[in-house]
């Protein structure tokens, strides 16, 4: 099967659990290419990468001198219709200038492509259904959590779950939002985010008193509360080594909640690591912590993959109710669950990290990522889906 995916931006350090379905793909005999409509913002160290031969093509920036001539190309290609499902005129003329440029990246492969599958429901990925239309390939959209709940507009969320032959989400969360909320015409299909956990191999030599987050320094991501909690285990475990890997626009603010609570000796900021790199914090860490919270626009994280990860990892994730978190984390079997800002709760899970043997959930949640989440397992649901 030949395979177009049409994307935001490609490769993208918080979206490898897209280029872990390329992988699978490829590596099933299928051929892959990609669209995307912004090239990386840095150079991406993922390894898949280096194990996958794929098609790639990045939309044009609209200039005063390529919008015209584009748009005057596609008035003469047959198969495109003027769009009439978009509400802005800018939206309308965007859209059509990015379907004639990914048709004609289609029409320039030596192989007819046979679907095309696109990522997050925003208006921009109209062009995908408009582009297998035009070439008689089938579509389908899968749905996370920020094109769904940050800031959402409904009517946009509908027109475009509309226009794909087959909607896909992450968790049965989703579903139920998108059934009720969006549009209870369309089917909607839950298809799990995957790892490769075959990369992640542990040793289990975890450092005392080690903690660990991995995401990007933003809202969702509770992390003032995160630090809270550490600084209230502070005085009865003066050792704590609180470890993060990331970056972003609230950096500053943990560095100034960092120095209010006095508590700079036991933070450490890793920036961004590689593959490499993160595997080794992970094992090092007694556990993994993420206390995700519903952010003020209504963003909220869907299923984090940095939690499979350390969950393959054998390292115990300390997370929360918010969205589909608790469809992988069995509370005290598998991980800890805490209430949404709940600083006293991380603050327990933190104090049972630090005075109990947790090894038996490190072992579980092992388990529970590799039958749930390993990459051959959801990438076998979509591509059944797909074909």
């Amino acid at each position: 099967m030949n395979i177009l995916y049409y994307l935001d931006y490609f490769p993208k350090i918080s979206e490898s659990f897209i280029l872990n379905e390329i992988y699978y793909l490829t590596q099933q005999g299928h051929r892959v290419a990609v669209f995307s409509l912004n090239k990386p913002e840095k150079n991406i160290g993922h390894d898949e990468l280096k194990d996958i031969k794929i098609d790639i093509e990045y939309a044009d920036r609209p200039s005063v001198r390529s919008v015209p001539t584009v748009l005057t190309k596609s008035l003469f290609d047959s198969r495109l219709s003027s769009p009439s499902n978009l509400k802005t005129s800018k939206q309308c003329v965007a859209s059509r200038y990015l379907t004639k440029q990914c048709l004609d990246f289609v029409d320039s492969l030596d192989y007819e492509i046979n679907h095309i599958h696109s990522h997050f429901a925003r208006w921009n990925k109209i062009p995908a259904a408009n582009v297998a239309e035009a070439v008689g390939a089938t579509s389908s959209l899968t749905t996370h959590a920020y094109d769904l709940y940050a800031s959402r507009n409904e009517e946009t969320l509908r027109t475009v779950c509309n226009e794909f032959d087959s909607i896909f989400t992450i968790s049965e969360y989703n579903k139920q939002f998108i059934d009720i909320e969006i549009n209870p015409n369309v089917t909607t299909e839950v298809v799990r985010m995957g790892i490769r956990t075959e990369k992640f191999n542990s040793t289990r030599k975890s450092d005392s008193g080690r903690f660990l987050t991995i995401s990007r320094f933003v809202e969702k991501k509770g992390i003032e509360y995160a630090l809270q909690a550490v600084a209230r285990c502070v005085e009865e475990y003066p050792d704590i080594d609180y470890r993060l890997v990331g970056a972003g626009p609230r950096r500053q603010r943990y560095e100034t909640l960092i120095n209010k609570l006095d508590i700079q000796d036991n933070i450490t900021f890793l920036g961004t690591v590689t593959d490499e790199e993160l595997i080794h914090e992970l094992d090092k860490a007694t556990a993994f912590l993420l206390p995700c919270v519903v952010a003020k626009d209504g963003d909220r994280d869907g299923i984090p993959v940095t939690i499979m990860e350390a969950m393959a990892m054998k390292t115990p994730p300390i997370s929360t109710h918010v969205s589909g978190i608790p469809e992988l984390i069995d509370h005290g079997k598998t991980g800890f669950l805490c209430s949404e800002r709940s600083v006293s709760d991380i603050e327990d899970a933190l104090y049972i990290c630090l005075s109990e043997n947790i090894s038996s959930i490190g072992e579980k949640s092992h388990k529970a990522v590799k039958q749930n989440h390993a990459i051959s397992i959801v990438g076998n649901d979509l591509e059944e889906k797909l074909i």
